[in-house]
């Protein structure tokens, strides 16, 4: 069955007062379909959807919208002027109900009831007249499932579908004795513990802020490597070796970086050592943006020269499958008596040994310390504080997220979307505990 064309562009040309910055753009959006558009600052991306919206007409062609394609949501770049914008509480959670307002220039007095019901459920009716942007990230995220409950409410129903996903501890050499204690309620599913990004997986209709959580227990055993000492095997496999994008990308320049790196050496440690040199020693720490606004993470930190540890992780396993080494992703937690945080690191792989760590990141931090001795640890070796939740990058859940993720490269803190839109940023609160350490 064809599915229907939801929006249409025929021999289009886009532009500002005569000046044309499209032209014979042609193309259909059917239902289910999602469109990317991709482009450098200022080639026209805002322009095209200005004019997708009826904001901005065509210098020339045709553009079409279905009749039932209903409302349209848009999220423009954000300004000095709207970071300023005096929306409150109650007027984004009302706005829940625009789609169900048709033609009316205001809403009803029971669509304001029921606002004002939605953030008594979610203890945030005294805020109902402040500046939303005056708000902690909490609140703003029960002002969001304000808003969605206001949403569904408009289609006829009282409550949204939530879908939660959890990191788990996975199987793997490193992490024994997985015991998966309690949670805040029974999980719909439970990945294996074989899986890429295993998770704790939550579905349901909720009518009110609700909070989903874990506790698990295991054993963390550090097995020291000394890949400095060590005699290479002649040949060495070629798994863990390919491209895998869109950020593991065998591009030109990091291709011409790898043959600059290795030129000369023949063993396949020295290599790996070389490249773990450049990022650790070149790269600097720094705060990046969410994931899924790069197109390509690691590209970009090899010309940059800076990255976070997700990004250094992923440089040195791209520099790696170049030269031929096989490399994969490690993350989860750090997971030490006084604190837990956020941790991304490398394995690579040199027969007869096999798999070995590289904490890019916390070897560069070792290098700014003037630490050399724990520079070289990190290559090869991690400590024992760590919780691996995650084993592939840009791997699928199981069962998968269909909307899209927070974080598509990885999973440390968990993923959330209602109504099937995914929750991101201050949208969604979360917290990391250690309830006991113990050395055995």
């Amino acid at each position: 069955m064809d599915k229907e064309t939801l929006l249409s562009c025929r021999d289009v040309s886009l532009g500002y007062e005569g000046h044309t910055v499209w032209e014979h753009l042609t193309f259909s959006v059917h239902s289910g379909e999602y469109l990317c558009i991709v482009g450098e600052n200022g080639s026209g991306k805002s322009t095209l959807l200005k004019s997708l919206l009826g904001l901005l007409p065509p210098l020339k062609g045709v553009i079409r919208r279905s009749d039932t394609a209903g409302a349209v949501g848009y999220l423009p770049q954000q300004t000095q002027a709207q970071r300023d914008f005096p929306a409150t509480v109650s007027e984004v959670v009302l706005s829940g109900f625009l789609s169900a307002r048709g033609r009316r220039f205001f809403y009803s007095a029971a669509e304001k009831s029921q606002a004002l019901m939605h953030m008594g459920k979610l203890g945030i009716l005294e805020l109902k007249d402040r500046c939303y942007r005056e708000l902690s990230g909490g609140q703003q995220q029960r002002v969001a499932i304000a808003r969605a409950l206001a949403a569904a409410k408009a289609k006829g129903r009282n409550t949204v579908h939530v879908k939660v996903w959890l990191p788990l501890p996975a199987a793997c050499p490193a992490q024994s004795n997985i015991t998966l204690d309690s949670f805040t309620a029974q999980p719909t599913y439970i990945a294996p513990e074989t899986a890429p990004q295993r998770t704790a997986y939550w579905e349901a209709d909720l009518a009110e802020n609700c909070r989903f959580g874990a506790q698990y227990s295991y054993r963390s055993t550090a097995h020291y490597a000394a890949p400095l000492e060590m005699q290479a095997d002649p040949v060495q496999p070629d798994f863990d070796t390919a491209e895998q994008l869109p950020h593991i990308a065998f591009t030109p320049y990091m291709k011409a970086l790898v043959a600059q790196l290795t030129e000369g050496i023949t063993d396949p440690v020295q290599k790996a050592k070389r490249i773990y040199d450049f990022v650790t020693l070149n790269v600097h720490y720094h705060f990046q943006p969410m994931y899924f606004v790069h197109e390509n993470i690691t590209d970009n930190c090899a010309r940059s020269r800076r990255g976070d540890c997700g990004v250094m992780a992923a440089t040195f396993i791209t520099l790696c499958r170049i030269a031929g080494i096989p490399a994969k992703w490690q993350s989860g937690m750090v997971a030490r008596p006084e604190t837990a945080g956020c941790h991304d690191w490398a394995m690579f792989y040199i027969a007869p040994k096999g798999w070995m760590y590289a904490d890019c990141s916390a070897g560069a931090s070792m290098a700014r310390a003037g630490n050399e001795k724990m520079r070289l640890h990190y290559f090869g070796n991690l400590d024992t504080d760590r919780m691996v939740a995650n084993s592939d990058i840009c791997a699928p859940f199981d069962p998968p997220m269909c909307s899209f993720r927070a974080d598509p490269c990885d999973n440390q803190v968990g993923e959330m979307e209602v109504d099937g839109v995914g929750l991101y940023g201050q949208q969604v609160e979360t917290t990391q505990e250690i309830v006991k350490h113990q050395e055995v």
